[in-house]
């Protein structure tokens, strides 16, 4: 009956241990901070799509802005709400269990005679109840963005820390108690009668020998206190070599993912192109133009499904614009030297579809852009029409890197549909028209900001059939053509992203 009581006491000793452990441990909670160090990527739309998403079927993840509403009732402002050393205070106050810091990072790697730019997401795990980091490591990206293998290995990583943080404490084991070596047996007695020292001799041989048969009652001593250890530093640095990150490979991946590009390209300048328009007819000579076209000029290239993207063909789709005004003063009467001004405006959009050749970040890319696009020049009078084209167009640019920071461009679009108005009419009726533009220069990149430097040739030629009805002009022409020729350049200066 004693054994049973004992063995019960010792299954309840472990079982209340594992009961109290499993009412004490809080539900998992935590925020995620994205910061981003000098030069390094920006992981904040990567970081929610592809680690705070899955996080969620897991832990309960608290929004960014509560956090900061709550380090800010802690006392905490400004920058401070993002350093680890306010995670106690601010942790506590928002009621969470963890803060996870992700930090974009860059660092430039001797590669040969060159130095290369290598991105990596520094990854911090902070108990608050204590401050204690209990998970860190970092991870080479490929490019500057998290694709789904490096997503997938942080997320098994920050998984085995948290399970290591939730195992309950080993339970001490009880203590046996150890039997003392029966005590030898007294010599035997001689035959003649025992004196009363003997007699006490035998009584306590006796009570020996009753000792041994009797099981031991004892009460166990009572087990030690449990030392408690100090938190667990999860390190998966290999111990191979010594690397402070992570080399992921991609074979298990089911293509080849396309090195990154820009989302955004967004450049703002100025450009000068100088006009040639000609009128054409047979045995006559028609007024010309001819004169200087500077102005403004804005450019933007946008492909939204490459923000937090991995080279899927789908993120190449995107949109493109362009424009450009000028103001000008013409000469409309040589005689009175009589001058209008005129408001210029051109303007090109459309949908764009991106295509890099393979993965390198010096890859060349082709952009295939399809598009409506209109010229308006207008003159108020003067034999000289005003003129105003519109039409669909199709072309595309290559950009070809020489390093990363620097790309040739060569590109155009074709006009194929030239509808001429306004004044134009004036020449006829119109017998078809053409438009086409090239152009070519070079690109510095510096992360994030773009420079951009091109030269421009650009030509609308129409056909009329029938008579003109000019300003001023006493004769009228007959089947005419017009070519209005413009070359230059331009420059922008604007972001990357």
């Amino acid at each position: 009956m004693i054994a049973k009581a004992a063995t019960f006491s010792f299954l309840l000793s472990l079982f209340i241990p594992a009961v109290s452990f499993a009412q004490d441990t809080p539900e998992r909670s935590m925020v995620i901070i994205t910061t981003r160090a000098k030069g390094g990527p920006n992981l904040k739309a990567q970081v929610r799509k592809q680690i705070e998403k899955p996080l969620k079927k897991e832990s309960k993840v608290v929004p960014y802005p509560a956090y900061k509403k709550a380090a800010k009732r802690a006392g905490i402002k400004g920058k401070a709400v993002d350093a680890q050393e306010s995670v106690v205070e601010a942790g506590t106050e928002a009621g969470i269990t963890h803060v996870l810091f992700i930090e974009g990072q860059m660092e430039k790697q001797q590669v040969g005679k060159k130095k290369k730019k290598v991105n990596f997401a520094l990854v911090t795990l902070i108990e608050v109840s204590s401050g204690d980091v209990v998970f860190t490591n970092r991870y080479e990206l490929k490019g500057a963005n998290i694709n789904a293998v490096v997503a997938g290995t942080i997320l098994d990583d920050l998984q085995k820390a948290l399970t290591m943080l939730a195992e309950p404490p080993t339970p001490a084991e009880e203590p046996v108690a150890e039997e003392s070596p029966p005590e030898p047996p007294a010599p035997p007695p001689p035959v003649d009668a025992p004196s009363a020292v003997e007699n006490a001799d035998a009584v306590a041989i006796a009570a020996s020998a009753d000792a041994e048969l009797t099981p031991i009652t004892e009460e166990p001593a009572p087990a030690p206190a449990p030392v408690e250890e100090p938190p667990v530093l999860a390190n998966l640095t290999p111990s191979v070599m010594e690397t402070s990150s992570i080399s992921v490979s991609e074979p298990t991946m089911t293509r080849k993912r396309k090195r990154w590009r820009p989302a955004l390209h967004v450049g703002i300048g100025g450009i000068a192109l100088s006009r040639n328009a000609e009128i054409t007819a047979k045995d006559a000579t028609p007024p010309a133009y001819e004169g200087p076209l500077p102005g403004g000029f804005l450019r933007l290239s946008f492909f939204p499904m490459a923000i937090g993207g991995v080279g899927d063909v789908i993120e190449g789709l995107g949109i493109h614009g362009e424009a450009q005004y000028m103001r000008v003063e013409t000469i409309v009467d040589e005689e009175t030297q009589e001058a209008v001004s005129s408001d210029i405006i051109g303007a090109n959009g459309g949908l764009s579809f991106r295509i890099v050749f393979w993965d390198s970040r010096t890859a060349p890319d082709f952009v295939l852009n399809l598009g409506y696009g209109v010229f308006i020049f207008p003159l108020k009078q003067g034999a000289f029409p005003g003129t105003r084209y519109a039409g669909p167009y199709a072309g595309g640019t290559f950009t070809i890197p020489f390093i990363e920071e620097l790309a040739l461009l060569v590109g155009g679009h074709v006009t194929p549909l030239v509808t001429a108005s306004g004044k134009l009419k004036r020449l006829g009726e119109q017998d078809g028209g053409l438009g086409f533009r090239a152009e070519g220069g070079l690109r510095l990149f510096i992360d994030p900001f773009e420079i951009t430097a091109m030269g421009r040739f650009e030509q609308w030629s129409t056909a009329y059939t029938g008579s003109t009805t000019l300003e001023g002009v006493r004769e009228p022409y007959q089947d005419v053509s017009f070519a209005d020729t413009m070359f230059g350049g331009f420059v922008t200066a604007g972001v990357a992203f």
